[in-house]
Parts: structure tokens; sequence; C-alpha cells
């Protein structure tokens, strides 16, 4: 959804001025990959050192980080594959991992640049940026408080870049090819392959223009090509995928009858909204310092604007909106401590220098006033994307001229993948790109949002076909294969499942994986030593009621304690299943058909509460010995801290 984690550090600070001779650049000085949090095996790593302002090489120079992603091949092709991350301002090294396992990496190696003012790449312009940016869509603000409360902190982040020397004019696209024309001849390569997703597309295509040479084959995915005035766009284009969106339901059986107007759920709930915001609450130690999230009309818009990117956020955006709706607090939990994790995944600061030299002089609020007439709605709630426009109206005066306008003409065989649901960038800029381009296979695909290459198998195998042999079209017959898209319409709520699987599948966090083996360990024992003993003849058969009482316990405990294996590993198997199926369930609670599992905690509770009142009497039986009462003392402990987990997480 928001593809929206926010780790970053919030500390800027100025670049030394560089004593280098020209001569010196461009560089590479290797580094160890563990500084990127990428693993050392088949993985090379390091800085490409360039000018900041080539017109002017001996004043600043940047770090760009790289990451070199070897071949699995013995003897790989000798044309890599470079990716070029979106935003402008997304990092393609954080998100290192997603490649590790990529077919490309079967012939070729597989390169990864962090863009001049992205990531790992040094130095970080205003890097607290994105995170004050979401501090104020976190409160319920009007639109206009919050575009000027926005605008005055991009503003206050470009004062602070011009006190520390950056050259706020030698952020761009052409900047960034010429970067990547340094790499390719500093790494020794001849040739490679460039694979652009979102605004990584721009940049290829300005490589195209500006430097073609070396240059194989292009993929082009989710195009943002030159000559479009994204600004102006932004809520036409929402308008166009929610139109998408809201027939792929009226044509599913499933969807239709759970949610038989999803277009009037949509506007009732942002209406609603607007004049009625929901305060959510939200985990403390999140990466936002809050305790809760306002949603308000335009937090609405960008929550629906940033599911329609993933297929698997897609195909729960019917249930969301009723939720919304129904200002279900337990269902949207989930939903708003995500949003706040995926808030960095761009560095507004570089978004807003590349944006603002590039398509900020071509804009206008009167265009964009004039395209949205027909969607007052919409336009007046959804200005998250309408204060951009008022940044580059007062960024700077230096940006690019008209001819970042015209279109890019190359015979170089590329590769244009669009998705039917793409909220940012539509298909229809994909064929504008693809009218200049020579040798071009289009492809559109239903279900799918953003990114299309990395949201299905299908468009996986086409990318990979394409770079292999890029002379020949790729066998797209996958295509006429897919699945429609599978609305999810049976959900058990549970915001607990969702702090479960964040701990344990996402964080990692090794105290909360300790504290559940513990339990399972101490479970496990209490549910073995009962039918063991009973199976040996330990337990010995009495008449009176005090040991019957004490065999009572005994057994209460035991069973208490394997309903909670049954549960944990019903649970387990739960997370695992739906993880793979679609992990974004998660955000919300399980699939519907477990349900039945969540009435075993309180089956528990009750079982081990029996056991309890009948502790006290058998502890005084002269048959339980103190190896019994240790067992037993075990059980009752593995189950109280059993359901103080499940307390703890908030699933029971």
């Amino acid at each position: 959804m928001f593809r929206i984690l926010i780790s970053i550090a919030v500390v800027s600070f100025a670049w030394p001025i560089s004593a280098e001779a020209p001569a010196d650049l461009p560089r590479f000085e290797p580094t160890s990959c563990a500084s990127f949090d990428l693993p050392e095996e088949n993985v090379e790593c390091g800085f490409l050192i360039v000018p900041e302002n080539r017109a002017d090489p001996g004043e600043r120079t940047l770090r760009l980080a790289v990451a070199n992603l070897k071949s699995r091949s013995t003897n790989p092709e000798p044309d890599p594959v470079i990716y070029l991350h979106g935003g402008p301002g997304g990092s393609a090294i954080s998100s290192g991992s997603r490649w590790l396992d990529h077919p490309l990496r079967d012939d070729r190696d597989f390169i990864l640049l962090d863009q001049r003012g992205v990531g790992y790449s040094e130095p970080k312009p205003c890097p607290q940026l994105s995170h004050e940016d979401m501090m104020v869509v976190a409160r319920d603000l009007s639109g206009g408080k919050a575009m000027a409360e926005r605008l005055a902190l991009s503003l206050a982040c470009r004062d602070t870049l011009l006190e520390e020397g950056f050259d706020l004019g030698s952020y761009h696209s052409d900047a960034s090819s010429a970067d990547l024309t340094d790499l390719r001849r500093v790494l020794g390569l001849d040739t490679w392959n460039l694979y652009g997703i979102s605004y990584g597309t721009k940049l290829a295509l300005s490589t195209l223009r500006n430097a073609p040479e070396g240059i194989r084959s292009v993929v082009l995915d989710s195009t943002y090509p030159p000559g479009i005035q994204s600004f102006d766009h932004r809520t036409l284009n929402l308008v166009r995928a929610l139109k998408v969106l809201f027939e792929a339901c009226a044509s599913d059986p499933a969807c239709a009858t759970a949610y038989p107007d999803p277009k009037e759920t949509f506007f009732a709930a942002l209406k609603d909204l607007q004049g009625n915001p929901l305060t959510v609450p939200i985990d403390s130690g999140g990466p936002l310092p809050i305790e809760e999230f306002t949603i308000n009309g335009q937090d609405f818009l960008i929550a629906a604007h940033q599911m329609l990117y993933r297929r698997p956020m897609i195909a729960l955006i019917p249930f969301t909106l009723e939720a919304m709706r129904t200002r279900n607090l337990e269902a949207l939990h989930g939903l708003i401590d995500s949003f706040g994790e995926r808030a960095s995944g761009i560095n507004r600061a570089t978004y807003n220098m590349v944006e603002c030299y590039e398509r900020g002089p071509f804009g206008s609020l009167e265009a964009y006033e004039e395209l949205t007439a027909d969607h007052p709605r919409l336009r007046d709630s959804f200005t998250y994307f309408a204060v951009d426009q008022q940044i580059c109206d007062v960024w700077a005066d230096d940006h690019a001229g008209p001819e970042e306008a015209l279109p890019v003409s190359s015979d170089i065989p590329s590769l244009i993948l669009a998705g039917d649901f793409d909220p940012i960038t539509p298909p229809e800029w994909g064929v504008r790109a693809a009218q200049t381009l020579e040798k071009n296979f289009f492809l559109q695909f239903p279900g799918i949002g953003h990114g299309a290459s990395v949201s299905h198998p299908c468009p996986e195998a086409i990318t990979v076909a394409f770079v292999r042999d890029p002379t020949r079209e790729p066998d797209a017959s996958c295509m006429a294969e897919m699945e429609s898209l599978p609305f999810v319409t049976d959900l058990h709520v549970n915001s607990g499942v969702y702090r479960l699987s964040k701990a344990l599948l996402i964080k990692r966090d090794t105290g909360a994986a300790i504290a559940w083996a513990a339990v399972a360990l101490a479970l496990l024992t209490g549910a073995l030593w009962v039918p063991l003993a009973a199976l040996i003849g330990r337990i010995r058969r009495r008449t009176e009621q005090q040991e019957r009482e004490g065999t009572a316990a005994l057994w209460m405990a035991t069973s208490a304690c394997m309903l909670a294996l049954v549960f944990l590993l019903g649970l387990g198997a739960t997370l695992l299943i739906t993880a793979d199926h679609n992990p974004v369930i998660l955000a919300f609670g399980v699939p519907g058909w477990a349900a039945p599992l969540f009435l075993l905690p309180v089956l528990i509770a009750l079982t081990i509460a029996g056991a309890l009142l009948l502790t006290p009497s058998a502890w005084r039986s002269s048959w339980w010995s103190l190896w019994r009462k240790l067992l037993h003392t075990v059980s009752i402990l593995g189950c109280a801290g059993f359901l103080a987990l499940l307390a703890r997480f908030g699933i029971f």
C-alpha cells in the first residue's frame, strides 16, 4: 500500500568541499555490503564518486551507493541489468532483499544504484523531512492548513540545503543519467540493460536520449514519460483507477454480493470523514512518535490511492471502504500503523529537487483546477499531491528548459509494462512513450496496479524473457492464464494478528520469539506429562474426594495446555498460509475460515480457571509429590503465559 517504513536518521549534515582534482573523477570505492544491510556472499558493494555539478567538478562530490548482486551462473552474460528505482527519491538498495532471488540473476549480474540524494548515497538531503511531512498528515488539519504546513516544511528544508552548500539544480534525471554512464565505464562494462519502475522509467528514457551508447535493452514498467505534467493529472489518474476498481468488483460475483455498491460506499465514507474524522489508536514505539492517527477525508483518499498500487492491497479495498464507512477501529488499526511504517520510502527533499526541476515549470494550480473541475468532491480533499505545485512554484529558479518535455525517440529494444489499476502512472502514459520508441513491446496487465513486473509471476517471466532476447517479442501467453483479482470478502478482524505477524514475520523481534518459544515449551511439558504418567500407571486410582479433585486439576491443566498448543499450531499455519497467499490480509486479521480458532482462548481461560479452583485442595493431597506439583505448576504457568502473550498482542 503505501509500499511507506520509517527507519531513517534525523540529522542532516553539510558535505565537506572536496579538494580532489577533476581528473580523479569518476571513481569507484569498494565497501562492505554489511553497511548496506546486504549479504557479503556473491554481492559486491561500493560508492561511485562523481561531481555534484559536472560544470564545476572540483567543487563538491557525491558518493553514490552501488550494490552488484552477482549472477548465480558460473558463466554469466557480459551485459548486466541495472535497476532504476522510482520516486523520485526511492532507494534501490534498501529494497535489495527483493532482488536476491530474482530469476534475472540466473544469467547476469543485477546492479542496484541509489541515485544522488537517495538511500545509502551521500550526502543525505533533509533526511527528517519525510517523517515531518507524515506527522502533518497524521493530524486532523483542513486541506488548506495541511498544505500550508507541508509547504513551510519543504521550504525550510530548501533553506537548510542552501546553507549546507547543496546545488539544487544538480539533482535531476539528466545528472543521474550522466552518473549511469560514469558507473558503466568505471565498472568496465561495454553494454548493460536498463530496468526502470515508475520514476525509474523517466531516468531510463533520459538516458536513452542523452547517452544511448552501451544500452542493449530497456524495461519500462509503469512509465513516467517526459512531457507529462503529473501534478495536474494526479486526481484524474485516481478517478480512472477507481472506475476500474468499481467495475472489477461489480463483475466479480463474490465482491458484488458482499459489496453491492462500492462507489457509493467510497463517497459515503469520504463525506463522513470530511465532517467527522476518525481517530485510530496505533502502537506506541512505532515509527511515528504518536499514539493515535486521525483519518480525515484527505487521509482516506491517500489510503485508497496507495492501496491501488499493489495487487494484494487492491483485493482488500472494498473491505477497507466498508471498514472506513462503518468506522471499524479494530479493522483499521493495522492499515494505519503500516501507513506510518512506509512513510519514509521516498526522500521528500530529493523528490522536490527532481520534480521541481523537471515538472514544476510546466504545470500550474490553474491547470489543476481546470482539469479537476468535474470532480470537486475528490479535488477538494485530495490535497496531498496538490501541494507539490505550490512547492515547485517557489522552490528554486533553476529548472529544465522546454526540451525536457520532448518525447524520447530510440530504436533500442524496449519492453513497456502497465497495470490496469495503476493510480499514478496510467497505461496511457506507457502508450505515449511507445509512440516514439521504434522497437517496443507494450503489454497491459489486468488485475495489477503499479509495478507490474514485481506484482505477478506472469509479467516477471515476460520481463526475464525479454532481457534474455530483446530482439524477439516475448511470449505473453501467460496473460490469458492470469487469475482474476481475488477480492477478499470474508475476514475475521483481529488487530492482534497484525501486531503478532509484524513482530515475528516482519521485524523478526527476537524477544517476542523467545517469549513464544518459552511458552510453547511450557505448554508442551504440561500437555504431555499427565498422559504419559497415566499411561505408565503413575497416577493411582483413588476414591477419596480430595484425590478425585487432584486428578481433575491435573487433567484440566493438561487439557488447557493441549488446547493452547492446538491454537498456536493453528495460528502459525494460518499466518504462513495467509502470508503466502495475500500478506496484506494480516493487516486486518485472518481469513474467515480461521475464525473458529479464536474461540479456543476463551475455552482455555475457562479450563485453566477450573484447574486453579481445584488446585489448592489437590495440593494438600498426600499423593501429590514434589515432582507432580512442579509439573502442574509448569502447566499452569504455561497457560497463564500463553494468555498473557495473547493479551499483550491484543489477540485475546
